[in-house]
């Protein structure tokens, strides 16, 4: 059953940083985790979901390719944006990330 884009935005929403586990166990950094997130996502639910969860970053250490393009990708690149500014500890400048 194909999903209606509300489910589309929840999913890809939730799953939008997944990758960030894979890069915090391989100890690389975050830029790192939206091919992850791409990948997994890919396996789980589809190609569509996976450009969806992983095009949410505007930061120069990101490929063009995870910029945002569609609607659902720029309202999950806006919220990214606000909580990472409200709920983000500082990261230090040395060591593997911090989950």
């Amino acid at each position: 059953m194909p999903l209606g884009d509300l489910e589309r935005l929840k999913i890809s929403a939730i799953l939008h940083d997944i990758g960030k586990l894979e890069c915090w166990a391989n100890r690389e950094g975050w830029s790192e985790h939206t091919k992850y997130t791409k990948q997994f996502v890919k396996s789980c639910f589809g190609e569509e979901l996976a450009e969806d969860a992983c095009r949410h970053h505007l930061g120069t250490s990101y490929s063009e390719a995870y910029r945002p393009q569609s609607l659902t990708q720029q309202i999950i690149c806006l919220a990214d944006s606000i909580a990472a500014g409200a709920d983000r500890r500082e990261i230090p400048s040395h060591g593997p990330p911090i989950p």
